[in-house]
């Protein structure tokens, strides 16, 4: 596989690759751990999402290079690692990594809206949600590093609480008022159509 190099005072969610100093202070990361991704939904009025199934993609194994943490991507996705690295997923970018043979973790969340992948291998994750909840939009796919540099240490528990929306419901009333100088320009009938991020959700049909 090939090999990739990042450099990062301190990794976050959300953000693209870099490389990252493996000795930081004398913090030397201990490869022989293993790490917990714990992921919480939650959105804006505090209500926790249970429900939503959690899948993890592992991208690419952590390893120790001259004192630098390195990230080695899988063979298959050495198509679309840059937009990976770029967080760019696009429907090729996920088709990519649907398409390949990677190492998968699925749960779903609980009534405290939250889901914790245990005994993980270091190495870079991709977060996403498969299906949708009722009353909840899903969250965008996101990069997860393990271990993660934060408080001048390397932590190996990461905790994640991206946010949804709640899908407020709504009713829309459409009136047609004809400028027409007389009955017999009025066309019989006219088609409206509702679109939702430029996709059509409902048609009707507006007459007389």
């Amino acid at each position: 596989m090939k090999k990739i190099t990042y450099l990062l005072t301190i990794i976050i969610l959300l953000m693209s690759s870099t490389k990252v100093l493996a000795n930081t202070n004398n913090n030397i990361v201990d490869f022989s751990k293993k790490g917990t991704i714990t992921i919480t939904l939650i959105n804006d009025d505090t209500n926790l999402v249970e429900g939503a199934n959690i899948k993890i993609y592992k991208l690419a194994d952590a390893y120790s290079n001259n004192s630098n943490l390195d990230f080695s991507y899988h063979n298959d996705l050495e198509e679309c690692k840059n937009n990976i690295k770029e967080n760019n997923f696009n429907e090729e970018t996920l088709n990519c990594i649907y398409n390949s043979n990677l190492t998968t973790k699925e749960a779903t969340t609980n009534n405290q809206g939250y889901v914790s992948f245990n005994d993980l291998d270091l190495g870079l994750y991709l977060i996403e949600q498969t299906n949708k909840v009722d009353g909840y939009s899903k969250i965008d796919p996101f990069l997860v590093y393990m271990p993660k540099y934060e408080e001048n240490k390397w932590t190996y528990e990461i905790n994640a609480t991206p946010k949804v929306d709640i899908i407020r419901l709504f009713d829309l009333t459409v009136k047609k008022e004809w400028n027409v100088s007389s009955d017999s320009d009025t066309p019989n009938e006219v088609t409206v159509e509702l679109l939702k991020d430029e996709i059509v959700i409902e048609t009707v049909t507006l007459n007389k």
